[in-house]
């Protein structure tokens, strides 16, 4: 069996994490469709890239309680937004608290957005900042064949200009840079 040298160094990489009983916390920064979603589905979970990490995700509950009462994303934003982000911080607080690994599936794009989570992650936990980058056209054909969800170009510009690349004062232990587009 002839493995490449990216399938050994992600082999290994497992068998090192999966060796100890270090906690992981993993935490996506991306602008909207810059892949996060789709790589924690067919990397993470499909080639159990990480050890069991539960996924938290605002859109993933949004999504939920939209497709419970047969709504459409876009119909149920407004609606569920706050619910949802009470939901994701509970969840995260509980997951943390009974020592899982957890994997934070959101844009996580400023500085301050990233503190109000790091700070609820204990210090016993490894902190990975996986950031997303995705060329801009690319991301905005992805936007516009999201049917159900739509968000308005003004609002992507605002995002891109808000954005702050993640630093390791923050509170991450590493930073891992993935290449979607």
């Amino acid at each position: 069996m002839i493995l490449l040298v990216t399938e050994l160094i992600f082999l290994l990489k497992n068998w090192v994490i999966y060796m100890t009983d270090q906690k992981y916390f993993w935490m996506t920064v991306g602008t909207p469709a810059s892949g996060k979603s789709t790589w924690i589905r067919e990397e993470v979970i499909a080639r159990n890239l990480y050890p069991n990490p539960v996924i938290l995700s605002s859109d993933g509950i949004i999504e939920e309680m939209c497709q419970a009462e047969g709504l459409t994303y876009d119909e149920g934003f407004s609606k569920y937004i706050k619910r949802a982000t009470a939901e994701f911080f509970q969840l995260l607080n509980v997951n943390l608290s009974l020592g899982n690994n957890v994997m934070v599936d959101r844009t996580n794009l400023t500085r301050a957005s990233r503190k109000k989570i790091l700070d609820l992650v204990p210090e016993d936990y490894r902190k990975v900042a996986i950031v997303f980058y995705c060329d801009p056209d690319i991301q905005d054909e992805r936007l516009l064949s999201r049917p159900g969800k739509t968000i308005p170009p003004h609002v992507i510009k605002s995002m891109r200009g808000s954005y702050e690349p993640p630093e390791l004062d923050e509170g991450f232990d590493s930073i891992t840079y993935v290449t979607t587009g």
